[in-house]
């Protein structure tokens, strides 16, 4: 696949280009990043998350040191904090740490994990709240595609496989 010279994402109209025209879509698969649930449903944007996220008012709810972990890597992506973590662990045992001294890291691992969780619960689109215009939208697209592979947190694809409509 070509890329472009200025480094920047190709349209999707760019990408079918490169795709073989003769392809059988059963044998087609495609992946889904946040940004397909974004674009249908504003809540699931990591700014919004996060805010939720720290609502102190909210149980479960980041905690401080949680939080600084999000500033001191410039992100509220959840994606990149908990990869962060991890790998925080590793170099630890790398260095032959005691394991017991990265209990802190652990515990804000799962934290922010089951903080998430939480969060996306609770601002998850109702199946209720999408028109048929979206409904119908997702259907074809993903009747497309043979597989569909989604990273999302959300379970719109599970809706637009469902819809049939």
């Amino acid at each position: 696949m070509a890329v472009r010279e200025d480094d920047q994402l190709m349209s999707w109209d760019e990408v079918q280009k490169f795709l073989p025209p003769n392809l059988d879509p059963k044998t087609r698969g495609i992946l889904l990043g946040n940004g397909a649930s974004m674009a249908i449903w504003k809540r699931f944007h990591y700014s919004t998350l996060y805010e939720i996220a720290c609502d102190t008012n909210r149980h479960p709810h980041l905690e401080t040191s949680d939080q600084e972990v999000f500033g001191h890597l410039d992100t509220v992506n959840f994606e990149a904090v908990l990869s962060a973590l991890i790998t925080a662990g590793r170099v630890w045992a790398a260095f032959g740490k005691p394991s017991h001294d990265i209990d802190d890291i652990r515990r804000s691992y799962l934290r922010i994990k089951n903080v998430l969780i939480a969060a996306v619960r609770s601002v998850h689109a109702p199946y209720e709240k999408f028109g048929q215009d979206i409904k119908r939208l997702m259907s074809d697209a993903l009747k497309e595609y043979g597989y569909v592979y989604t990273a999302n947190y959300d379970l719109l694809v599970d809706y637009g496989s469902t819809w049939g409509v």
